[in-house]
């Protein structure tokens, strides 16, 4: 307690006024030459409407600067005592030191405001109760915005449910402590992921609950997290092929090598007459050619992965003449025509060797299955290059259409093969970040065709 003169001047000031300020009694000069600069000015345009009779009494927080220069906060009440004359004689004021409340406001707001995870509190019907800038950021609102709204209009719909069940279980007391994942509704209508970790409290005044949301931004963590199940997933399937692969390369290569040497045993027998011979020792060639293009297509399939997509451009009419060159005397001998329905002067961008390899397996097939009529188109646009080999030869049924790119697949046993030209082509394209297929019907032909 003081009273204080119109000046400013202490006239009179019990103990705690010494204590608070550091002052003794008669230290203390005015009011003026203790309160800290930036509160003055508020202090004394009070002090004048309290004189000018505009105002009866006033109450304000205040900081004063004590003797040892440290700054003490206060709240302080000011009134005013009047003479006869209706005239203000001397002020009375009732001074609280307020620091350490002060002191756990700010912490709390810098706890609240200032961190760096989205904080907010709301009602037990969902309503914001308070929102730090930290969350009202993250979903692209202001604070005030957020404010007029509940968590259920920001929640995403397919988790409001979650949200929901939750929110009931807190009020029939299951639990006072909740952690979950749930996307938030941005302002532009985009969701961000979060870690809710939830608090139930109740309001000091209503002792009505409450509940205390921490909001942590996951979504980095949820698109790492798919690439990662993503990529296992591609794992496990791989893993699944190279099984798959590894079995029939082992049982094409097992069941080459047996042929040769029961060849060989029947080539040795006694009892093999000359003519026996000379069909096994064909047999035996048949076999170790099969084996030869077998171990090549092996080799070719394992460097995939480790092939380098280097492109060039090049002439499309030249690379086709090219790949048709092996096939000469299969042309000529079935009388089959080759058309190329694209200008002579095409040049197109692409890994020449991919491309050669390409053309020469699709083009091997449409040979092989007595084709007459082979023709070549090429299509190409600012962003894809599209080419289709299309053939009238004996088609290929619905139920192996989609076998025919699978490793080791082959449509006859009759012809020869290793059942890998396909699978390779596939693993080549996507090399190039294309895709391929086919298009057929019994005995109407097929169309096989990539684009990159």
């Amino acid at each position: 307690m003081a009273i204080v003169g119109l000046d400013g001047s202490w006239l009179e000031v019990n103990d705690k006024i010494c204590k608070i300020t550091g002052y003794s009694s008669d230290e203390l000069t005015t009011f003026q030459d203790i309160t800290y600069p930036e509160d003055l000015e508020k202090d004394l345009d009070n002090v004048r409407k309290l004189i000018n009779g505009e105002i009866d009494h006033y109450c304000m927080e205040k900081r004063y600067i004590r003797k040892d220069k440290n700054i003490v906060w206060v709240r302080l009440s000011v009134s005013a005592v009047f003479d006869d004359d209706g005239k203000v004689e001397y002020f009375i004021s009732q001074i609280e030191d307020v620091t350490n409340t002060k002191i756990m406001e700010y912490r709390q707001k810098l706890i609240f405001d200032e961190g760096h995870i989205g904080l907010a509190i709301c009602d037990e019907f969902g309503n914001w109760l308070q929102i730090n800038n930290r969350f009202a950021n993250k979903l692209n609102y202001t604070i005030d915005e957020l404010l007029s709204t509940n968590f259920q209009s920001v929640t995403h719909p397919d988790d409001l449910k979650t949200d929901l069940q939750i929110l009931n279980g807190f009020l029939k007391g299951e639990f006072d402590y909740k952690k979950w994942r749930k996307r938030y509704l941005k302002k532009d209508g985009s969701h961000l992921w979060c870690l809710l970790n939830v608090i139930k409290s109740h309001d000091l005044e209503t002792n009505r609950p409450i509940f205390v949301c921490s909001i942590q931004n996951i979504d980095d963590f949820i698109r790492l997290e798919k690439e990662n199940e993503e990529t296992n997933n591609q794992l496990l399937k791989t893993i699944e092929e190279l099984t798959h692969f590894n079995y029939f390369a082992a049982h094409d290569l097992k069941e080459s090598v047996r042929s040769i040497y029961n060849y060989c045993k029947m080539i040795n027998s006694d009892s093999c007459k000359n003519e026996e011979k000379k069909f096994f020792a064909s047999r035996m060639s048949d076999r170790s050619k099969h084996l030869n293009e077998l171990i090549n297509d092996l080799l070719e399939y394992s460097k995939i992965s480790s092939f380098k997509k280097s492109m060039e451009r090049f002439s499309a009419y030249h690379a086709i003449i090219v790949a048709l060159e092996d096939y000469t005397q299969e042309i000529n001998q079935k009388g089959i025509t080759v058309n190329c329905n694209f200008d002579d002067d095409l040049h197109i961008l692409c890994n020449k060797s991919i491309f050669h390899h390409l053309m020469t397996n699709f083009l091997s097939n449409s040979i092989k299955y007595s084709s007459k009529n082979i023709e070549i188109e090429i299509k190409v646009n600012k962003f894809k290059t599209l080419i289709k080999i299309i053939d009238d030869g004996e088609g290929v049924s619905d139920e192996f259409q989609k076998k025919v790119f699978d490793p080791f697949f082959r449509m006859s046993t009759k012809l020869n093969g290793t059942g890998l030209g396909l699978s390779l082509c596939k693993k080549m394209v996507e090399k190039l970040g294309g895709s391929l297929g086919l298009r057929s019907k019994l005995k109407e032909g097929s169309i096989f065709w990539f684009c990159y």
